[in-house]
């Protein structure tokens, strides 16, 4: 049975609901917003467990922009137009999809530092081929002065040749959001000028 709690105060809004397969926490406290999300797929061609996770300061458009981040804001990429922000884990996704190309039945790839803007970024995939069985990791950690958005996928697929490239559209996707979004001014500010 799903469970669902809100819990709307003057310090701000507070909901949280767990079902069958995972659970959604949600709070807007003073200027911040903070989003956890889990969840567990078991399907035929996917068993997988994803969290995804932010801390973001209120800023101009905020709610347009939450609804994107908790969607999983997804993206096409064009290699000859790509965003600067996604260059750097592109890199790796490309090399990793090289890599699986050639029938390793082991690959992992990480990337770590000051990225696109002065985010850092920690960037991680991993592939593991077992019996038949095909593990895949892709991992997302951004951070730039006090907020931050996290991307966990951890799955057993049946074809990575197609779930990868659709779970790294998903990264990018958020990736280039919070990129865009993090550069916007603060709500307190846009309040004050109006």
């Amino acid at each position: 049975m799903p469970s669902l709690n809100i819990d709307v105060g003057e310090n701000g809004i507070e909901i949280s609901t767990c079902m069958a397969h995972g659970c959604v926490e949600y709070s807007e406290t003073g200027k911040w917003i903070d989003f956890r999300y889990n969840e567990q797929i078991d399907k035929d061609d996917v068993n997988a467990q994803i969290i995804k996770e932010f801390k973001l300061m209120k800023r101009q458009n905020y709610k347009e922009y939450v609804d994107k981040f908790i969607e999983g804001f997804s993206v096409r990429i064009d290699e000859n137009k790509l965003d600067e922000a996604v260059k750097d884990i592109y890199g790796v996704y490309k090399s990793f999809m090289e890599e699986y190309s050639k029938g390793r039945k082991y690959i992992g790839m990480k990337i770590r530092g000051l990225g696109f803007k002065g985010i850092d970024t920690i960037f991680r995939m991993r592939y593991q081929e077992t019996g038949g069985l095909y593990r895949v990791i892709i991992q997302l950690d951004v951070h730039k002065d006090g907020e931050w958005l996290t991307y966990y996928f951890d799955a057993g697929i049946k074809d990575p040749y197609t779930e990868v490239p659709k779970e790294f559209r998903r990264v990018a996707g958020l990736f280039m959001l919070f990129a865009e979004y993090i550069n916007k001014p603060p709500l307190e500010q846009v309040q004050e000028k109006a």
